[in-house]
């Protein structure tokens, strides 16, 4: 991790921060009331009476794409997070802005902070939606995330945190989709190009779906390009609804790659971690089989590790259907609803829900508002409690279709994408993963350069042929194998999930009686226990018995347990908020 901390000329640092950058292996550099520290694998990087640090480096010692850094340059400090962070930078601001402390891991600062509450609000976002829209809160009082694009500056004279969004076109791109098709491959490959520049041994996590599979056919030209290269195709395998072992098979056969392939029960030790990570609940159920491929890289010594994990969110669009709503405001409204329930996606949606999600942001915020007031507030699981319904009342999702504007430009789109919930919680989980794995893969769907260009194109390009990733399915012809191209469903992680779970049901049945989550006022378990036995079978089972992954309620019930175990783990002589 790096560290650091500042204080004005009429403070010092505390006893506790003393002590922590005496710890064995800091690389550091202090001036009189500011200090950067760096432990391996972070990289503290000197340049006479400056340095900068950051979490990973390749092996030329340069920080690996989407990496927030820190850099002391003689008596100022700087923290930055970047438009795109592909992983999280935490602080904390004394009170009266005396002294700050901020680090890339978030367990360092929760044990400088010992009776720091926590934050009761987040972790009710947390176990009733897993996100929240542009929050800097951590499940810690007082303890803050870096934002995308923001920037701490501490100087003698004191400490500001300044935001600002990057610049693009004022309009949309538009254009022929063969040729916008061509200029987006070489977008691509340019991101694993940066990406995989400094190494020699390459990984790639991949499924055998559409983005991860395209991560891995750059990668393999490169490795192609480049002699002394080599590619790792590090994948779970396993059965289930949108089954991706053909897919993955037919892929590495026409690369010509012996593929690592892992069983979704190897993540069985992995399993019980990832409930808790870096002192905060570990958010996404999936977590565990990341944990094993991470590992599995390591293990083979790779220089870096690319996956394909924004692919949905960036080459997709920021909405689905925002490419149609743009149509509509552009007076083509049957056109727009009509394309709408011609595209072809990979999950099943209602017409009408299709429709709405044309529609809605067309409808006048004035209007918006009144509607909110009289038709009532957005359904809350029943398992809420009083106190926990009050504290989401005010807070948004990134799906909330009556909270947020549509961007309408791509300068909107790109500071629509920068305030994402998603983009900091998947941050969140790559952080924590990296805490235990010490592996950091790099999201190349994240590149920045990459992410403009698809930004300041027509939203309507992205469904070229009526397909959802359209422009990217047309990109990839002549990569990727043709029936992957036109493959129209997606893995489900359910089944893999289940497997890996097997062997922890007596943890897990134990963490589900969620005392903690109830004797702090945030959870009713009584309505919770039909959905709990269900999802507590299917993974005594090791396997799943419903057709469609959202009947058994998984990640749900995930996000209630994970923050069960935090409180357990973590939570002991610390208040509410």
């Amino acid at each position: 991790m790096f560290f650091a901390a500042w204080c004005r000329p009429d403070q010092k640092h505390t006893v506790e921060v003393m002590a922590l950058l005496r710890r064995d292996g800091a690389v550091q550099l202090a001036t009189e009331n500011a200090v950067l520290a760096a432990w391996s694998p972070a990289c503290l990087v000197r340049e006479g009476p400056r340095a900068n640090a950051f979490a990973a480096s390749d092996r030329a010692g340069a920080c690996l794409p989407g990496h927030p850094n820190a850099r002391l340059d003689r008596e100022k400090l700087l923290v930055t997070a970047g438009p795109l962070p592909q992983y999280p930078v935490y602080y904390a601001v004394t009170e009266g802005g005396g002294r700050l402390i901020a680090s890339s891991q978030l367990g360092p600062l929760a044990s400088l902070f010992p009776s720091a509450s926590i934050d009761a609000r987040r972790l009710a976002m947390l176990i009733a939606y897993g996100t929240e829209t542009d929050t800097d809160r951590t499940v810690y009082a007082g303890i803050l995330r870096l934002r995308p694009c923001e920037t701490i500056v501490a100087e003698r004279d004191g400490l500001r945190i300044t935001r600002d969004f990057p610049r693009l076109a004022g309009a949309y791109r538009k254009g022929n989709p063969q040729d916008l098709a061509v200029e987006l491959r070489d977008r691509l490959e340019g991101a694993v190009a940066r990406a995989t520049s400094g190494a020699d041994r390459i990984a790639v996590l991949v499924s055998g779906g559409l983005d991860s599979s395209g991560v891995l056919a750059l990668a393999s030209a490169v490795c192609r390009e480049v002699p002394g290269k080599t590619l790792d195709a590090i994948s779970v395998q396993y059965a289930g609804p949108g089954d991706d072992r053909p897919y993955f098979t037919e892929l590495t056969t026409a690369l010509g790659l012996a593929p690592i392939r892992l069983r979704p029960q190897d993540a069985a030790p992995w399993f019980g971690q990832s409930l808790c990570m870096d002192a905060q609940p570990g958010n996404l159920a999936s977590t565990c089989l990341f944990l094993l491929q991470g590992a599995k890289a390591v293990e083979r010594e790779a220089d870096v590790v690319l996956t394909g994990v924004s692919g949905d969110k960036i080459s997709g669009g920021l909405f689905p259907f925002a490419g149609f709503t743009q149509l509509a405001r552009r007076g083509r409204l049957l056109s727009a609803v009509n394309g709408a329930l011609r595209l072809r996606l990979p999950w099943q949606m209602d017409p009408l829900l299709r429709a709405r999600y044309v529609l809605s942001p067309l409808i006048p915020e004035a209007v918006r508002r009144v509607k909110r007031r009289f038709v009532g507030k957005p359904e809350r699981p029943a398992w809420l409690t009083a106190r926990s319904r009050e504290l989401v009342e005010h807070a948004q999702t990134d799906d909330d279709l009556d909270a947020r504007e549509l961007p309408c430009s791509p300068d909107e789109s790109m500071r629509h994408l920068c305030t994402q919930g998603q983009i900091a919680d998947v941050a969140d989980a790559l952080g924590q993963m990296a805490t235990v794995t010490q592996c950091f893969p790099v999201d190349v769907f994240l590149d920045e350069d990459f992410v403009r260009f698809v930004l300041e194109l027509d939203p309507i390009l992205l469904s070229h042929g009526h397909e959802f990733r359209g422009l990217y399915r047309l990109a990839m012809r002549g990569l990727l194998p043709e029936r992957l191209l036109r493959r129209q469903d997606k893995g489900a992680f359910e089944p893999a999930i289940a497997a890996a779970s097997a062997s922890a049901v007596d943890v897990l049945r134990d963490l589900s009686s969620l005392d903690e989550l109830a004797n702090r006022g945030l959870v009713n378990p009584r309505p919770l226990r039909p959905m709990l036995d269900a999802c507590l079978g299917m993974m005594r089972r090791g396997e799943r018995e419903k057709e469609l992954p959202q009947d058994e309620h998984l990640q749900e019930v995930w996000q209630l347990l994970s923050a069960e175990a935090f409180l357990r783990e973590c939570g002991r002589g610390r208040g509410l908020s």
